[in-house]
């Protein structure tokens, strides 16, 4: 047993050793791509290209444990690599194969398939394909403002308008109409004659557009039809506007969940979906078993617009496709997407696989295994922890719980100016109609044609008991 320690704890410290004692001619050649946030070109102002990310720290802390000196370069197509027909491989596989590169840092899955020409380390992160999504409209709402959220901000404007023009109508047609108490004959109250002043009419318009009282009516025909048409428009303001509400609260307790919530359910949508050409996601479906698997890269396959040529694109499609456009794409890149401005996608389906990231080194060359032994070097101080709190923490990384589960969909609950177009319509009318008669009443009445009546009878009460009750 002791031999045996002993002999495990010599293959893994010799190769340190070694690469240790030729630290001074140590120089490996890393090919990578550009993918936010593993690779992103940092700005230099003394020239040059640097690069920063997460695999970016990764190779800085192996340098220093191994001793070792990376030369970072980008791979010039700017793909992962896959085989072409002629049996070429292209991208940063591409340069392993060729020898052109030493090592290939990028959030490279594990496969067999690639597993044959080129060697792997261990994983320095778990990945496994997820759906991202756009985040449907309507998603959040805000608890302060919940009682204004029933009406659109058009329809609260006109709706003030609206009471602002009644109330100054009903004070014009009090004050010049000869058949209004403003100017009924002097038999009459004094109350009733200040009936509709400035501040009354006001009064009016606003209690009755709550359903509550206020004792007098207009005494004006004109008045009368603008009241009328007043008291209809508040009658459908405020039954869309309870109706709303209440369907807001409703949704508020229990919203509808989305229908994609697995890869099952995207499977038999009518939604378009897709993922990278040549990428591990990509061969996962080629070379699924699973009918619906199957079924889903046959639709990938009839329509090869949806295979995208990098994370960057694919991102766009779904933010340009208003919800009808799906991109299947590893979990900590899609996290990463879903955590920044402006929040407007969300992440959904349980990961497929368990496949990790790794580094990728020349097949036989040994570089892989010791950059494994400097990893787990890494792993124990909980170092790639940190690192990943620091690259994929997002703006919007308060919401990634949420964003890891299927979002909700409310349906329509506000009611918008297109909605209350034929309130607005009839309210506009009667007010043109009452100032019509109004102006009427004021020519018949200088004509002689027309004479106010001097009685009482007119002192209608809207809320005292009609008579012989």
């Amino acid at each position: 047993m002791a031999c045996r320690s002993i002999v495990r704890f010599l293959a893994w410290i010799v190769p340190i050793f070694l690469l240790v004692g030729n630290s001074s001619a140590a120089t490996y050649k890393v090919t990578t791509i550009i993918e936010h946030p593993f690779t992103m070109v940092s700005s230099n102002p003394t020239g040059g290209t640097t690069y920063k990310g997460y695999l970016i720290d990764i190779l800085a802390d192996l340098e220093k444990i191994l001793g070792v000196d990376f030369d970072i370069d980008l791979v010039e197509d700017g793909a992962y690599g896959y085989m072409t027909e002629e049996g070429n491989w292209t991208g940063l596989l591409g340069h392993l194969v060729r020898n052109e590169a030493d090592i290939a840092a990028a959030p490279l899955a594990v496969m067999s398939k690639r597993a044959r020409i080129i060697d792997y380390t261990q994983p320095f992160m778990l990945a496994g394909p997820q759906i991202l999504m756009k985040t449907p409209q309507g998603l959040t709402m805000s608890k302060f403002f919940m009682l204004l959220q029933p009406f659109s901000t058009g329809v609260w404007i006109t709706a003030l308008v609206g009471y602002v023009v009644v109330s100054l109508a009903l004070y014009v047609i009090w004050r010049w109409s000869p058949f209004e108490w403003g100017n009924a004959p002097t038999g009459s109250d004094g109350d009733v004659r200040d009936s509709f002043n400035v501040h009354n009419s006001f009064l009016f318009t606003f209690s009755t557009m709550l359903w509550q009282g206020y004792p007098l009516a207009p005494r004006s025909l004109s008045g009368r039809i603008l009241c009328s048409i007043w008291w209809t428009f508040t009658m459908f303001f405020l039954i869309a506007y309870i109706a709303a509400l209440t369907g807001r609260f409703i949704i508020k307790d229990s919203l509808t969940p989305t229908k994609i919530n697995t890869f099952d359910d995207l499977a038999l949508s009518n939604l378009r979906y897709g993922g990278i050409k040549g990428g591990s996601t990509a061969y996962l479906f080629k070379s699924a078993k699973n009918p619906l698997r199957r079924r889903m890269w046959n639709q990938m396959q009839s329509n090869p617009s949806d295979m995208v040529s990098s994370t960057a694109e694919g991102v766009k499609k779904v933010r340009e496709s208003n919800g009808n456009y799906a991109f299947i794409m590893e979990t900590p890149m899609a996290e990463y997407q879903s955590s920044m401005e402006p929040c407007d996608l969300y992440v959904t389906g349980e990961p497929l696989t368990d496949n990790g990231y790794a580094f990728a080194c020349t097949k036989g060359s040994g570089v892989c295994d010791q950059l494994s032994h400097a990893l787990l070097t890494i792993k124990e101080t909980a170092r790639l922890h940190d690192l990943r709190q620091k690259w994929f923490g997002g703006e919007c990384a308060v919401k990634r719980e949420q964003k890891t589960k299927s979002p909700f969909v409310s349906p329509k609950t506000t009611f918008t100016m297109e909605d209350a177009a034929f309130a607005f319509l009839l309210l506009g009318l009667g007010i043109i109609i009452s100032l019509i008669v109004f102006g009427l009443e004021i020519f018949l009445n200088g004509k002689g044609i027309v004479v106010p009546s001097s009685g009482k009878d007119d002192e209608i009460r809207i809320h005292d008991p009609a008579s012989g009750m």
